[in-house]
């Protein structure tokens, strides 16, 4: 803009030097005013040639992609022009008989300036464009220049399509209590036994308008502004109020709207015009004209413009929602914007009754629909509330409830018509739309002049909207998707993801939009639709996974709490799919719940009946499970491959005798505290499945991560307790397998902490955490605060019985902390020979061994099964296991179970 605003400058500058030359070589009274008129001329051009540059870029797509600073940088342009055609002119307000004021370009002035209004209606705050125009359009009738009262009044108001006795028909439909007969007219009673009278002319246009008052829209006089909430706007239910405009100008006295008023106050100015018999129409089209041309085109008998194609046929022409009144505001003043609108979500407290200040509360949009009788609008839907109010004249309307099914209303499969129906319904194609033709449920009215019809918003209408958008959602995830698949997620670029996750918390929003609230407790009620929440969800799900922060509160996350919750609240209850009675279907029976436990601690060396007894290096007695070392056979008896258990490990300790020695050990105590240990959240597979059963996770599909058929898929945390949690389900059938063989699912290695925050909060990063090399001295023991420290990874291990991580290294060090069932781990040394481990030659795999320990193959492995230094231990719930960084080690799980490990260095 700056660029542009500064070449237009510059030429103006090279005009002005070389008029200044001609002009500043005499007397300024001997300067010929063509000079004058030439410097304005030349602008003028270099206006028009700015106009048409922009033009080029705002005319090439959807008129809502085009960018604002472009129709502002038109507005201005457009506003110049004005000045520059009016340049000239001694004066544009008074003009009389002066040969100076042409009209011409004061008509070419006031075009300039509507078409800037129509780029931009406010370019500043007090509307300077509209107040220019308005200046000049009094100007030019002032001047006589074909004034609109002398075409439009008099001996020639015959032409007007509107005559004079059309003047009472446009209030001859009447509500009339007595029930008194008018002639040529047809009476019905409405839904309040109030005789309506409807002029004969009226009911020939419209011989559908039937007789039934079940169709009948409730009339209300004198609504007042609680009642109109309780009774019509909360419950979305349309009204016609008959007197809520009795104190408009444009009813009453001499502002009273007619053809030639409008003609008058606002003639000369250029609006849109839809020129078609309705806009789903394949020739309707669109153009700029005056109201003058308009009005001697479309409202005179006789003057209508042919139809393409000949044969005598004519096409209509409808100034259709145009917002008339921030361009033209004379006519602004009179009308007053209803009370009933500072009933607004975002202006619930507005005032608008203040008599000095007309203009529209901020959320309120105000459209204009003038034309000639038989104007037509489709069957369609608008996305807000609307109050249609009759300032002139009469309309036939007719309504479809909210609830009407879409396939009934037969929507255009077009985006950009999808809010309005194929169906024409004054003429009804019954074969094509069968339906529709069998639809019951409407109201209809004639809506009279002085009658102001509420519309509810549709929330059929709104979850279209919704729709469309979401499916925009989808193609952009979809594209974004392309480009984010072509390589390792390491070389992603953040920029991608985090758009990713932008436009996912966006389709969450379009799926819950048409939803009265996410977060209320709805039982039965069929509004609540569970369907929509779980997409929306599942797109946050997606999101998060793709950039779990996007922003520094969690937004993503805090959504998607509420969503679950609402999920749950409205019916899709997990637990009455995981408690109760079905309770015995979880591979976790009854029974297995002290089995998660059996694995203890006995210093008094107590035998438990079919249990198997070990002394670790400590000579205390523990105790294992026979489910258990049926699991892990190889489980030995040696104390030399015990790993130390320890009670009450101040940080000290652990800082001098294991973390800087990298030793590992097993902390029994220091989970205690935590909610998910203890108490209504203590952890367990129904705990987790009613707060996150619906949340979308990535889940690991194979024995091991190492195999070939091995594989990831999205799925919900309750899809993947029936699949893999829950007897007799067995999970996925493994490819290849005829004898009923089948894959375990595992939640692995996943940051489901930042996800699922109800999670985080039964959990406390461990204190010994904050002896990290970038935060030595961070405090993490606020119990205020249970966010990690900075360099902490967090990571879920959630699965079945039978669930192995091959044996494999990581970079950090790790407390691997048991919060659920029992794990088997296995360690090998940091320093143990890389030859002896047989690591995978392939790059992504080289932290991983390729020997299976549960198996060795001691003819491919031999240096593998003749090593002897290794450490191992049973992992029970409560426990914490150390692992020092770059050790490789092998875990088996006993039970289901849920481990976490806290990464760090």
């Amino acid at each position: 803009m700056i660029a542009m605003a500064d070449d237009m400058s510059r030429t103006c500058d090279a005009i002005v030097d070389r008029l200044w030359e001609r002009i500043n070589c005499g007397e300024w009274r001997s300067v010929a005013k063509d000079l004058r008129y030439s410097m304005a001329d030349d602008m003028s051009r270099t206006c028009d040639a700015i106009v048409d540059r922009l033009w080029e870029r705002i005319n090439c797509g959807e008129w809502r992609s085009v960018a604002k600073d472009l129709r502002y940088c038109l507005a201005y342009v457009s506003a110049l022009k004005a000045v520059c055609r009016c340049l000239p002119l001694p004066a544009i307000s008074c003009c009389g008989d002066d040969n100076d004021c042409v009209n011409e370009r004061k008509v070419q002035a006031l075009y300039a300036l509507d078409f800037g209004l129509l780029m931009s209606p406010r370019l500043s705050g007090d509307n300077i464009l509209a107040k220019m125009a308005t200046a000049i359009h009094e100007s030019i009738v002032c001047c006589g220049g074909c004034d609109s009262e002398r075409t439009l009044t008099g001996d020639n108001r015959k032409r007007l399509k509107l005559s004079a006795g059309d003047d009472r028909a446009l209030n001859a439909y009447t509500v009339d209590a007595t029930g008194d007969d008018h002639k040529m007219s047809h009476q019905l009673s409405d839904n309040n036994n109030t005789v309506i009278t409807i002029p004969e002319d009226y009911r020939r246009l419209i011989p559908y308008f039937g007789d039934s008052v079940k169709h009948r829209i409730k009339r209300v006089h004198e609504l007042d502004i609680e009642t109109f909430l309780a009774d019509y706007l909360r419950p979305q239910e349309p009204v016609i109020i008959t007197d809520c405009m009795a104190d408009w100008p444009a009813l009453n006295g001499p502002r009273k709207w007619s053809v030639e008023y409008i003609a008058r106050v606002a003639g000369y100015r250029t609006v849109p015009i839809e020129i078609g018999s309705k806009y789903t129409d394949d020739e309707w089209s669109q153009k700029l004209m005056t109201i003058n041309e308009f009005i001697a085109k479309y409202l005179t008998p006789g003057a209508e413009v042919e139809a393409p194609g000949g044969g005598g046929g004519h096409r209509t022409g409808y100034l259709a929602q145009h917002n008339l009144f921030d361009q033209i505001e004379e006519l602004m003043a009179d009308i007053s914007v209803p009370d009933y609108c500072c009933l607004t979500t975002s202006g619930d407290n507005n005032d608008t009754n203040d008599a000095e200040d007309e203009s529209a509360p901020p959320d309120v949009d105000i459209n204009a629909w003038f034309g000639p009788s038989g104007t037509v609008s489709p069957l369609h839907y608008d996305p807000k509330d609307n109050l249609l109010a009759q300032a002139m004249g009469a309309k036939y309307v007719r309504l479809y409830r909210a609830d009407t099914p879409a396939e009934a209303i037969y929507p255009n499969e077009c985006r950009l018509l999808s809010n309005t129906s194929q169906v024409d319904v004054e003429c009804v194609d019954s074969e094509r739309f069968p339906a529709f033709a069998t639809l019951d449920q409407y109201w209809e009215c004639v809506l009279s002049e002085g009658e102001m019809l509420f519309m509810p918003r549709p929330v059929v209408a709104m979850i279209a909207m919704a729709d469309d958008m979401s499916r925009t959602c989808d193609a952009i995830v979809d594209r974004l998707w392309e480009r984010i698949n072509c390589g390792e997620w390491r070389s992603v670029a953040k920029d991608l993801r985090y758009c990713m996750a932008y436009v996912s918390a966006l389709k969450a929003v379009c799926r819950c939009l048409p939803l009265l609230a996410i977060s209320c407790c709805c039982g039965d009620d069929n509004d609540c639709d569970n369907e929509r929440k779980v997409q929306a969800l599942y797109a946050l799900d997606f999101g998060l996974l793709m950039s779990p922060r996007l922003s520094a509160d969690n937004i993503l996350a805090k959504m998607a709490t509420a969503i679950h919750e609402s999920i749950v609240c409205c019916g899709g209850d997990s637990e009455r799919t995981l408690t109760g009675d079905n309770r015995k279907r979880l591979k976790l029976s009854a029974g297995d719940d002290q089995a998660l436990n059996a694995c203890t601690v006995d210093a008094t060396g107590d035998d438990h009946q079919m249990c198997h007894q070990l002394s670790d290096n400590n000579n205390t007695v523990i105790t294992i499970p026979e489910d258990y070392h049926r699991l892990i056979p190889y489980f030995g008896d040696s104390v030399k491959h015990r790993i130390k258990r320890v009670h009450e490990l101040d940080i000290e300790t652990f800082l001098a005798d294991y973390l800087r020695p990298q030793e590992p050990v097993i902390i029994t105590d220091c989970m205690a505290d935590w909610p998910a240990l203890n108490g209504p959240r203590k952890w367990s597979v129904e705990y987790i499945a009613r707060v996150a059963g619906y949340r979308t996770v990535p889940i690991e599909i194979g024995s091991k991560y190492t195999d070939e058929e091995w594989s990831q898929k999205l799925m919900t945390i309750n899809e993947f307790i029936a699949k893999y949690l829950t007897d007799g389900a067995g999970g996925v059938e493994a490819p290849g397998v005829g004898d009923g063989g089948h894959r375990t699912g595992y939640l692995a290695q996943h940051n489901l902490f930042d996800q699922i925050e109800e999670l985080m909060a039964d959990i406390s990063v461990p204190d010994y955490c904050c002896l990290t090399t970038s935060c030595d001295n961070n405090d993490n023991t606020d119990a205020e605060d249970q966010s990690p420290p900075p360099d902490v990874d967090i990571n879920a291990w959630f699965g079945p019985s039978g669930t192995v991580s091959p044996l494999h290294y990581d970079p950090k060090d790790n407390l691997l902390a048991q919060a659920m069932g029992a794990k088997y781990v296995r360690l090998y040394r940091a320093d143990t020979p890389a030859q002896a481990i047989y690591p995978n030659e392939c790059r992504l795999l080289s932290n991983t061994s390729q020997v299976d320990v549960e198996c060795v193959d001691t003819e491919r492995f031999p240096l593998f099964a003749a090593l002897d230094q290794y450490w191992e231990c049973v992992l029970s719930e409560g426990e914490m296991l150390f692992m020092p960084r770059r050790y490789w080690h092998f875990v088996k799980s006993l039970s289901a179970s849920f481990s976490i490990s806290f990464w760090w260095q």
